[in-house]
């Protein structure tokens, strides 16, 4: 249990120390990834030590992709057949789903992961259509919400009040993870990537995925951007997804010319999303929530009433509502004194 005084109990850097690293396997493997004189042999070696590591590499070896004319039955092989790039690829996507499975299975994590694998499956369609790199733009929309993954896992309990407190009292998420935690997910996120030693580009999309993509040129971090509300407005959202961010409003933020390469219909992308979510099938992952209508025109807008979803936002669940409670009204609290302090200094 935390106490009302959690906020003071917790600062940034102890919410760091609290939140699991990638296994040793995978942090060395993207370690030698990261040197450029890094052997071959070296490298497969310590890939090597990693069985699901290593059978996700030799998959991937063999699978059509890279039609290999003879089977390739050695890490060492593998390595060399997908070189850095896919090796990196692969690497980060069985980590994370290794992380997430060792993580206590809560229903919030369930749904944030169906988020990420939601947004990773988007992020491939759309950088397709924009000529960028699919498999790049999957692995980091894979990536794009680990702070949030890592504080699902540290901190169960107190995120699910964080949540709870964002749909119940009326504040963003990322408010009440400041108020609960001193930091939000996306700037944690930021910070774990970079003490993972993984390239500046993930620490650059776990920070600014919730910023307002950019109209000046169109990169992987646009992609993700828009990837993580097509997600929302698909359904595939942790908490009610914010006024805008329908699926045909976040349509209109795609590029022209991208935007005509981009399926205009609902089902391909529920399609693809629902096959990266099957790959996954061993979590028990959750139904996609009723997806956000599209925002009506201007002068026309009505108050939209927030969907009941009792099981999941429940306060008396399993008798532990006091305590939710308690860290709701904590979160409330310190929130609002923080509004107070700048408006009256």
């Amino acid at each position: 249990m935390v106490s009302p005084g959690v906020k003071e109990e917790l600062t940034t850097d102890s919410v760091l120390a609290a939140i699991p690293a990638f296994s040793p396997a995978v942090l060395k493997v993207m370690d030698l990834l990261a040197q450029a004189d890094t052997e071959m042999a070296v490298l497969s070696r310590t890939i090597a030590v990693d069985a699901t590591l290593s059978a996700e590499i030799l998959k991937l070896a063999n699978s059509a992709l890279f039609g290999a004319t003879a089977r390739i039955d050695t890490v060492q092989k593998a390595v060399v057949t997908l070189g850095h790039s896919w090796i990196q690829h692969v690497t980060l996507r069985a980590g994370a789903v290794s992380y997430v499975r060792s993580a206590a299975q809560t229903e919030e994590l369930k749904r944030s992961w169906r988020h990420t694998l939601a947004t990773a499956a988007l992020c491939r369609i759309l950088a397709r259509a924009s000529g960028l790199s699919p498999e790049r733009a999957y692995t980091l929309g894979l990536m794009h919400d680990i702070g949030r993954l890592g504080l699902l896992a540290a901190f169960p309990p107190e995120y699910t009040a964080a949540i709870q407190a964002a749909e119940c009292g009326g504040m963003s998420l990322a408010d009440a993870e400041k108020a609960l935690f001193g930091v939000d997910h996306g700037e944690l996120g930021r910070r774990l990537l970079e003490s993972w030693n993984l390239p500046e580009e993930f620490a650059r999309i776990a920070s600014g995925h919730h910023k307002t993509p950019s109209d000046v040129g169109f990169d992987l971090l646009n992609v993700v951007q828009l990837s993580c509300r097509l997600a929302d407005g698909l359904g595939y959202w942790l908490v009610q997804p914010a006024a805008g961010w329908s699926l045909e409003s976040t349509r209109q933020l795609i590029p022209e010319p991208v935007r005509g390469r981009f399926p205009y219909d609902e089902q391909p992308l529920i399609d693809a999303v629902e096959e990266a979510l099957a790959d996954n099938g061993s979590l028990h992952l959750s139904e996609p929530h009723e997806r956000p209508r599209p925002d009506p025109p201007p002068g026309k807008r009505e108050m939209e009433p927030a969907p009941v979803d009792a099981p999941e936002f429940e306060l008396s669940e399993s008798g532990s509502g006091p305590w939710k409670i308690i860290l709701i009204l904590a979160v409330a609290v310190a929130v609002i004194g923080t509004v107070a302090l700048k408006l009256f200094r």
